[in-house]
């Protein structure tokens, strides 16, 4: 569903694959998409980069590209950068982002904990643990024999990041997997429901060794700036699981 348009900049898009293109040509920029709304304005690009050039480098010609080529003026925030050889188990924290609103008490980031898939005759149930501190949310979603895990993981992954704030909630839209380079990347559209308004939020990761694992870092990738507008749920709320090294949270 797209967002408000008054959110976003005046400039409309009318070719986001001319636009792509012109990404794309960059040094060191290994694939894009552009996230636009209904009415054409940009909500989001995401690139793929490899390690030849520094982030800021490949920033800035982005930000200049668009600019004098298509007149249009993207924040940093809106640029979601990702790297090629980069490990998002080793990079990804909620929150990094966004300031937290005024009033609301600063929290240790969310992180990932544990992804379990089990197996059955009819499919299969995916569970994901997120951690905060000291204390888990708990995740779960199940699918259906011949059918992938990456959706289940995906909802399974919201299901977690739901225990820990109280004034939004998230589903999944659509998981797409597609070339990217000589890769394969997996691309996650989420709404996210805060207070009756719905936002669209696209993450991606590249996939590596699991399908199910890179789309619970996808997810993660759309809601990572988002989240840190959210009011954090007390602790009460959260679960810890018993077979967990808390002490490595």
């Amino acid at each position: 569903m797209p967002g408000n348009p008054d959110d976003y900049p005046d400039e409309i898009v009318t070719d986001p694959k001319a636009v792509e293109r012109a990404v794309n040509s960059l040094p060191g920029v290994v694939s894009s998409r552009l996230v636009t709304n209904r009415a054409g304005n940009v909500l989001e690009l995401h690139v793929v980069a490899s390690t030849d050039r520094g982030s800021r480098e490949i920033l800035q010609d982005i930000e200049s590209t668009l600019d004098s080529g298509f007149g249009i003026q993207i924040t940093r925030d809106q640029i979601n950068l990702a790297s090629m050889d980069g490990d998002p188990a080793d990079e990804w924290s909620a929150g990094a982002r966004e300031p937290a609103p005024r009033g609301t008490v600063s929290m240790p980031r969310i992180r990932f904990v544990n992804l379990r898939t089990n197996l059955t005759a009819d499919g299969g149930d995916v569970q994901v643990t997120l951690g905060r501190g000291r204390h888990q949310g708990i995740g779960q979603s199940s699918f259906v024999l011949g059918s992938t895990p990456a959706l289940a993981a995906s909802e399974a992954t919201l299901r977690a990041m739901e225990r820990f704030y109280e004034d939004a909630s998230f589903r999944v839209a659509g998981v797409d997997v597609r070339p990217v380079g000589s890769h394969e990347g997996v691309f996650v559209h989420i709404e996210a429901n805060r207070r009756g308004r719905v936002v669209p939020l696209l993450g991606s990761a590249i996939v590596q060794r699991d399908l199910a694992l890179s789309t619970l870092f996808a997810s993660l990738d759309a809601i990572n700036r988002f989240v840190g507008r959210l009011r954090p749920a007390e602790a009460v709320e959260w679960v810890v699981g018993p077979d967990t090294d808390l002490d490595s949270l």
